[in-house]
């Protein structure tokens, strides 16, 4: 299902940009839709599809330009692959850090709230508790 989708979008994407590249072009700059949809793809579905897609969408781009046949491709595939680097990277990141959040049990609370909740300690008259582990996945107060 997610081939047919992705076809399908490469496929509009080509049927806009032929047809409708005369409205769009603004000036000497034209908007590449094919190209928008390979890094549309890799960004939502990873590097190895990113690639494929790059592949596809470019070498039937060229076929149908007067162009050598390859070019469009291999800097579509290209494209694809980095953008679906990137987006992995971005996810193992993502993933990283709601690991670290839910081991230290901080629930999404910023460096603001922990601002916030110290100055309430201090107009209070008492100082802030000291925070350690207590052998388990949440901090306790000391």
């Amino acid at each position: 299902m997610k081939a047919a989708g992705v076809t399908l979008a490469i496929a509009l994407a080509l049927v806009l940009q032929t047809t409708l590249a005369r409205f769009i072009v603004r000036g000497t700059v034209a908007v590449d839709l094919v190209l928008v949809v390979v890094v549309y793809v890799a960004l939502s579905s990873g590097s190895t599809t990113g690639l494929l897609a790059g592949t596809v969408a470019g070498l039937i781009q060229d076929s149908l330009s007067t162009g050598l046949i390859g070019i469009g491709g291999l800097a579509k595939t290209l494209v694809g692959f980095l953008a679906g680097i990137d987006a992995e990277r971005v996810r193992a990141k993502a993933r990283s850090l709601e690991f670290v959040d839910q081991r230290l049990g901080l629930g999404g609370v910023t460096p603001a709230d922990t601002d916030r909740v110290s100055r309430l300690w201090r107009n209070a008259g008492r100082p802030p508790r000291r925070w350690h582990r207590a052998g388990s996945w949440r901090l306790q107060p000391i």
